[in-house]
């Protein structure tokens, strides 16, 4: 029963997959109240998360943040968190986390002409691992957004993007199927 409920623990975490993280955002905002002061904190964040997600995730295209909207980001927004806050009456200065919708990014990402050369960056595979090897590598699998598909007391089965797969095949033994 204990194994049934370890496994069912990380489907859960895996259900999210195409979603892009971003988490230790500070700023510092000032404005005329508390409340104003903490609307711009937030957008600050925001833009602050999405240029920082697109640094780690985007890395090796050429994207200039600066001609994409507010707006356009903020559809981007799966979820936020305010992790730590402090208000004062005109101050607010907090630590957020993003979550960004991964396929609304690309779409934007393509709307605004950024070119993906290698369709095989967008494409994913079905792997399969042992449930051990899944365990012991849970993090760098969700770092690199495995969805698992299928699960038994023995392997796991997970879909994940072609290149993120060959980039961590060093550290964890899949099989391709």
């Amino acid at each position: 029963m204990k194994k049934i409920a370890f496994a069912l623990l990380f489907v859960v975490s895996y259900v999210l997959g195409d979603v892009l993280s971003v988490s230790d955002i500070d700023v510092r905002a000032e404005a005329r109240d508390a409340y104003t002061a903490q609307q711009h904190a937030q957008q600050q964040a925001m833009v602050k998360a999405f240029i920082k997600m697109l640094d780690s995730e985007f890395a090796e295209y050429s994207i200039n943040p600066s001609k994409i909207s507010t707006n356009e980001i903020l559809s981007c927004v799966y979820d936020y968190s305010i992790d730590r806050e402090k208000l004062s009456n005109k101050v607010f200065v907090g630590k957020f986390s993003f979550r960004f919708d991964k396929n609304k990014v690309v779409n934007l990402l393509k709307n605004h002409d950024v070119i993906i050369n290698n369709e095989s960056q967008l494409q994913q595979a079905d792997y399969v691992v042992s449930r051990f090897n899944f365990i012991r590598h849970n993090a760098l699998l969700k770092r690199h957004n495995a969805i698992i598909t299928k699960f038994n007391n023995e392997k796991i089965v997970f879909k994940m993007n072609i290149e993120d797969a060959k980039k961590i095949s060093q550290k964890i033994k899949c099989i391709k199927l």
